[in-house]
């Protein structure tokens, strides 16, 4: 079979032994379990939460800015808009790939190649997806006007904001601090595709903070990053069906401390989530002069450009 093609990997698939498989089932039906608690938990909190009526202001406070004109607030978005769409285009029609190590079912590691729609398996790229859709539907919002605007939309531009900013700085924190550092090969991750989704990311959602006057309404919207981590979970389930292998070894069933792996990716989700918007208040350019020096130090302290030398020891 050729290196660049993704296909399942039967011979990797199997368990050895009845104790194996025992693993396996126990494994996953605990995580089940837990997953099924998680989104009853989502379904209760949707369902007895009082429904908030969107009101027009609500609308101006995505589609206006007390720091830039309506023109150049429309002018970055559309920017914004293009180079993720752009990306992505990209990443769905190269043809060369990137070489990835990715766990099997039976918690071995071989290195694949990603081509083209494979890419999109991966956190990062959802996240960008994300902040793409966040971008769209802003701009529709912007289209459309505030007295004619579906409350619905402002809703889902809200929530994907602040969805958007705590994967920002979740994604971008994680190939800083632990990804790079800990890679022997880190190549990957300065592909100019990557760059842009590791660094463009959070750069944007920080721009978007600092311009927009969203409010973070955190008891009502923190259970949507734990529905977002639950999507991906099962996600990450469907393609180790078909594909055999996880991108994320901790994901895998079989993993010794699967469960607590799992439960410990929705609990950092709902963190950053809370991060996102305790700098929303904390940082708003409007009350706090040092706002915005502040936010573009931090976003520089997440960004990498270029790989940091090692130092080589004696």
């Amino acid at each position: 079979m050729p290196h660049h093609q993704f296909k399942p990997i039967n011979a990797y698939c199997s368990i050895g032994n009845a104790g194996g498989v025992q693993r396996q089932m126990s494994g996953r039906m605990q995580i089940i379990g837990f997953l099924a608690a998680v989104v009853s938990f989502i379904g209760w909190r949707i369902l007895t939460l009082p429904v908030r009526r969107h009101t027009v202001d609500d609308v101006l406070r995505l589609i206006k800015s007390n720091v830039v004109s309506d023109a150049a607030l429309v002018a970055f978005r559309c920017a914004c808009t293009a180079i993720i769409a752009f990306t992505l285009v990209s990443i769905a029609i190269d043809k060369t790939g990137i070489n990835v190590c990715v766990c099997l079912v039976d918690q071995s590691f071989k290195r694949m190649r990603l081509v083209g729609r494979q890419r999109f398996y991966t956190f990062t790229v959802w996240a960008w997806i994300g902040q793409g859709m966040y971008f769209a539907a802003v701009l529709l919002l912007h289209v459309i006007g505030p007295n004619r605007s579906p409350p619905i939309l402002a809703e889902a531009a809200t929530v994907l904001f602040e969805i958007g900013l705590a994967l920002a700085m979740l994604v971008s924190f994680i190939v800083t601090y632990v990804l790079i550092p800990g890679s022997p090969d880190p190549e990957n991750f300065f592909t100019w595709q990557a760059l842009a989704m590791h660094n463009l990311n959070v750069a944007f959602m920080v721009a978007e903070l600092i311009l927009n006057q969203v409010e973070f309404d955190v008891a009502r919207h923190f259970h949507f990053a734990l529905l977002y981590g639950v999507a991906y979970i099962l996600f990450a389930w469907v393609i180790a069906r078909h594909h055999g292998c996880y991108f994320y070894f901790f994901l895998n069933p079989n993993y010794k401390h699967a469960l607590l792996a799992h439960i410990g990716l929705l609990v950092i989700l709902t963190t950053f989530f809370c991060l996102a918007a305790l700098a929303s208040v904390a940082l708003n350019p409007e009350q706090n002069a040092l706002a915005i020096p502040v936010l573009l130090s931090f976003t520089a302290a997440l960004c990498t450009f270029r790989p940091r030398h090692k130092l080589v020891t004696a």
